[in-house]
């Protein structure tokens, strides 16, 4: 069994502080593997744990300031199921 995790912090201190300067973001997945040589593989993976993902843009022009926020993908769940149909290093049988 595996596990790994990724942890992102951002602070954009050019944004206005009702915008969310602080932004953090963590991932994590696990994986197990079965069948002899480990062949079969099954991977759960979570992005965005804390669901605070915002997409944050600032434009600022010689005539006005801009500032827009939308919501992104967010928080979502990835489960994955892969077999390994490698057979270029088993040996063969010669007969």
């Amino acid at each position: 069994m595996a596990a790994a995790a990724s942890y992102n912090y951002m602070i954009n201190s050019q944004l206005p502080p009702d915008m969310g300067r602080r932004m953090q973001r963590l991932n994590a997945r696990v994986e197990r593997r079965f069948l002899p040589k480990e062949k079969l593989a099954l991977s759960l993976t979570v992005n965005d744990i804390f669901n605070n993902r915002q997409d944050v843009m600032r434009r600022v022009t010689s005539s006005y300031v801009e500032n827009r926020t939308g919501n992104s993908a967010g928080r979502f769940f990835l489960l994955k199921l892969q077999y390994n149909f490698d057979m270029l290093h088993e040996k063969r049988s010669d007969f």
